[in-house]
């Protein structure tokens, strides 16, 4: 076999090594166009980055046979449906303030429409919160259920429901800032639909509510000056005792002035001394 031949099948032989290790590495081939990948290796445990299409992605670590395993999660808008029953906030409160029985119940079916970062789900399985795309579905879901449970006691006592007649959707600048908090780190809404909405009287809930916040006003004033009297009356208490103690004082002192105290009527002695 000629020298120069002898070169070129080296080279070929390079090449095709060191494609099929490069293709062996690159991972984004192993996921799916319509998913993500978090990868965990016995050499380095969970990958601190999730792979995707979007973004070119090759690890040395899945050169090594059965070292590596991915979990696919898929990355897509999760919409879940909640029947939603509860009670205007302090709905018995404010109806205990009013002369006829007063119902401040609602109920309504919600579709709620969410996302969820990568980054989040990546998190998210390393605090073994998740483990794979149904443990994923089943988290979101519950987050649902929370989010309707948070929005709705809000959106049933604000001017948007006074509008709601077959359905209502929240989207945009008008998803409630209860859902931006720390519950709902990583997660995002697209929508909140309520249908099929049974609300409360909206206009006795607020008489309602104006009705309790004058009696609490009133209330307030009253133990405000009940509490200034009996200051009052407890600064004068103590100042009789510092008397007291001060003419006990003289008494040792000049024994002649204990005739005065057996003379005298002790309450004409606590009116002297006032």
């Amino acid at each position: 076999m000629k020298k120069s031949t002898k070169t070129l099948i080296k080279f070929l032989f390079i090449i095709a090594f060191g494609t099929a290790v490069f293709v062996c590495g690159w991972m984004n081939i192993f996921v799916p166009a319509d998913g993500f990948a978090v990868m965990i290796s016995k050499t380095s445990g969970v990958d601190p980055e999730v792979i995707s299409r979007d973004s070119f992605c090759w690890k040395w670590q899945h050169l090594i046979p059965t070292n590596v395993k991915t979990v696919i999660f898929p990355e897509k808008q999760y919409t879940f449906r909640e029947e939603v029953k509860g009670e205007l906030p302090s709905a018995k409160l404010y109806a205990s303030h009013l002369e006829t029985l007063a119902d401040f119940s609602y109920s309504a079916s919600a579709e709620i429409r969410m996302g969820i970062t990568k980054e989040k789900v990546l998190s998210l399985y390393r605090e073994g919160a998740v483990t794979d795309s149904a443990s994923l579905e089943k988290y979101l879901k519950d987050k649902a259920l929370l989010a309707t449970q948070k929005v709705s006691p809000v959106f049933f006592a604000g001017e948007e429901a006074e509008k709601l007649f077959r359905e209502t959707v929240l989207e945009g600048e008008k998803i409630p800032d209860v859902l931006k908090g720390k519950d709902f780190e990583g997660i995002t809404f697209s929508g909140i639909t309520f249908t099929k909405a049974v609300i409360p009287d909206l206009e006795l809930y607020k008489k309602a509510r104006l009705s309790y916040d004058a009696y609490i006003e009133k209330l307030t004033g009253e133990l405000k000056t009940k509490a200034s009297k009996r200051a009052d009356e407890i600064l004068e208490d103590d100042r009789i005792i510092n008397r007291l103690e001060r003419f006990a004082v003289i008494t040792q002192k000049y024994p002649e002035f204990s005739g005065i105290v057996k003379s005298q009527d002790f309450s004409q002695i606590i009116d002297a001394l006032r």
